[in-house]
């Protein structure tokens, strides 16, 4: 019984910090599942919609009410009502994810085949856009949490061309 009870919680953590580590590959594989979505929505000419306009409650889906919040640099030219906007497809594909703490990055577009570096709305007939996306991941043991230095950020990055 000594033994039991010595041993318990070195099992008790090893157990949580195996579903923590579950949690996080799966948070990845949602989030890059997510932008992936919104870069093949993107590719079809649509990489100015960025997200829905915060102020106009008409523009939400009513089945989505949390969406990914607008990257900073985001205006009037970058809303769209859901669900044609790239916030809300990386939504979306976060079902089991906190939204509120998925930040979209400012699309980038290109010319060439490598990573975009220009804004969108700097270059004029993109051949490539990108969209980045990151996920602050708060895991359920202090085990993890003190392993990486706290939340745990995860960051997903998607090319796609521009078929206009």
């Amino acid at each position: 019984m000594v033994e039991f009870a010595l041993i318990l919680p070195v099992f008790l953590m090893a157990t949580l910090a195996v579903v923590d580590g579950s949690r996080v590959f799966t948070a990845q594989i949602e989030l890059t599942n997510g932008v992936r979505n919104a870069a093949m929505f993107a590719y079809k000419g649509n990489y100015n919609a960025w997200c829905r306009d915060p102020g106009d409650p008409a523009d939400a889906d009513a089945g989505m009410p949390v969406t990914v919040s607008c990257p900073p640099g985001a205006g009037a030219a970058n809303y769209a009502a859901d669900p044609q906007s790239l916030a809300y497809r990386i939504a979306a594909e976060a079902s089991g994810m906190d939204r509120t703490q998925i930040t979209l990055s400012q699309p980038l577009c290109g010319l060439g085949p490598g990573a975009p570096t220009s804004t969108c709305a700097s270059v004029t007939s993109p051949k490539y856009v990108t969209v980045t996306a990151t996920y602050r991941f708060t895991p359920l043991t202090p085990l993890l949490s003190q392993l990486w230095g706290g939340n745990i950020t995860l960051t997903a990055t998607s090319t796609a061309r521009v078929d206009m």
